[in-house]
């Protein structure tokens, strides 16, 4: 009996040991299972259509406004009679100088021209009183030659000549006198015409009907600059798009743009900076702005002020096959593949790629039009 016990636990042991052998051997040379579709959940349909590199950058809605600055800079500025935002009608005063020190000048030129003159008068009335004293005394002295019985004497024919040469002098004074209070008065007065010439150049105002879209930070006392622009008015007629962030963008000739608002794109088109105001900026020592026109008028509800989203596309090829970047994958020794769904099973699938952005990938070989592949989640 116990025999018969050994005999049959060495049996099963031995047939154990086969057992495994075989089933080693057998797991060696299993191809890999297919894995079931149905463990999958986001699956993608091959397509045709645009794939772009692109950037994102901030932009927003101006509108085209025209600069005003003082045409004389020797008064300080005043300050704004108008803020941002405002509407204006044409000849509304915008901003002024300081004329304070101008016309208190002004004043005491009026008042030393008129001292002058009050001045001049007094002297000229004496003087011309002198030349009357002395036109009486020379008829004294002829009535005397007149009235002598025999020939007059030397003595008063002397005297007759001399008051004539007195009144030569005196007005031959006289109108030396005149001629200096002439050219005195001239200078005062052309100094006043010159500081009143000012008085108007010392207001800027509206050259028409519109809204003020811009005013500079200028304080009250300071000294502009030839040519400053202070202040911008619009007519509100034409919308564009200006880029806003501190960083250069990458755009290039050839570059695309689109401008997000309110869900909706509108095409851009890349708008010159005029030379004059290139020159502005380079005075200032600043860049000048990227500014982008609509190819097609806004809507209704696009208004200045508002932010966009403008979008920069560098890289652009039309109604290629694309896939989205993660269902892409990469093997050492397969490449770059992705997993096709084949009645309902997973295919690995070898693809040419070409241009790669954020959004989309090119497929170049390898796919066709309707292929379902798998996204990694």
């Amino acid at each position: 009996m116990l025999k018969k016990y050994w005999l049959t636990s060495i049996c099963c042991m031995i047939g154990m040991v086969l057992l495994t052998g075989c089933a080693a051997q057998v797991g060696a040379n299993v191809p890999e299972l297919l894995t079931p579709v149905s463990v999958q959940t986001d699956t993608f349909i091959v397509d045709r259509g645009r794939v772009a590199r692109v950037e994102q950058y901030r932009g927003a809605v101006r509108v085209e406004s025209e600069g005003l600055f003082f045409r004389d800079n020797s008064l300080p500025f005043g300050g704004f009679e108008v803020v941002s935002g405002q509407e204006v009608r044409q000849g509304d005063v915008l901003a002024r100088l300081d004329t304070t020190q101008t016309e208190e000048l002004i004043e005491e030129r009026r008042e030393r021209i008129a001292d002058l003159r009050t001045e001049h008068n007094f002297r000229n009335q004496q003087m011309e009183r002198e030349i009357s004293i002395a036109q009486i005394e020379l008829l004294a002295i002829n009535q005397q030659i007149s009235d002598s019985e025999d020939f007059p004497t030397d003595y008063l024919l002397e005297a007759a000549d001399l008051k004539r040469l007195e009144i030569q002098r005196r007005q031959m004074d006289l109108q030396q006198a005149r001629d200096w209070q002439n050219f005195t008065i001239s200078y005062y007065q052309s100094d006043l015409d010159d500081m009143l010439s000012r008085l108007p150049n010392a207001e800027l105002r509206a050259p028409y009907d519109g809204i003020i879209t811009y005013r500079a930070e200028i304080h009250q006392g300071s000294w502009l600059d030839s040519f400053m622009i202070i202040i911008y008015i619009s007519d509100m007629q034409n919308m564009f798009i200006e880029y806003t962030e501190p960083t250069s963008p990458l755009i290039f000739r050839d570059s695309i743009a689109h401008a997000v608002i309110s869900e909706q794109i509108y095409e851009l088109e890349r708008i010159t900076i005029p030379h004059n105001e290139l020159m502005f900026y380079t005075r200032a020592g600043s860049n000048p702005p990227f500014r982008f026109s609509f190819i097609t008028p806004p809507d209704d509800y696009v208004t200045p002020g508002q932010f966009v989203s403008l979008r920069i596309y560098q890289e652009v090829i039309e109604d290629v096959l694309r896939i989205p970047p993660n269902a892409l994958f990469s093997d050492i020794d397969i490449g770059t593949y992705v997993n096709l769904i084949e009645n309902g099973q997973r295919v690995v699938q070898q693809v040419e790629t070409g241009l790669r952005t954020r959004a989309w990938i090119e497929i170049r070989s390898g796919l066709l039009e309707g292929d379902e592949i798998i996204v990694q989640q």
